[in-house]
């Protein structure tokens, strides 16, 4: 889970610091991103209310938005949002393509147009955040 992911990349941040300090963290970012995605997966009823799904997604998806919210000196509190800001300052394009695949994902469960429309939405909120992070 997200403990284990925390543990590895820091290992791995700490590691690559000497060796190589533009390190690629985009295999802990991709599986950030597919764990949130799983987070909202999990609860399949959320998906027959547009509210409820809204609500989920903000809940696992709230380190993109923190990641966004940030001013450059400033380092978030959330170890998700730090792995995230550093992914986005290394390779935006690749962190915005995680978040269509995430996207991707949870509209192939959407079970109406209303759940779709609030997918769409909060993932255009998403993107905005990343860029916002650049």
């Amino acid at each position: 889970g997200l403990k284990d992911l925390q543990r590895r990349a820091k290992a791995a941040l700490k590691a690559q610091e000497v060796e190589n300090p533009d390190a690629d963290v985009s295999p802990f970012t991709g599986e950030l991103l597919w764990l949130a995605t799983d987070a909202v997966l999990q609860q399949e009823h959320f998906f027959l209310d547009p509210q409820l799904l809204k609500a989920t997604v903000a809940q696992e998806f709230h380190f993109v938005e923190v990641c966004g919210l940030v001013d450059d000196l400033s380092v978030p509190c959330d170890f998700s949002a730090q792995l995230l800001r550093y992914a986005v300052l290394s390779n935006a394009q690749q962190v915005l393509q995680g978040l269509q695949e995430a996207k991707r994902r949870l509209l192939a469960q959407a079970r109406s147009d209303a759940v779709r429309a609030v997918l769409e939405q909060h993932f255009e909120l998403l993107s905005a955040a990343v860029v916002a992070a650049r």
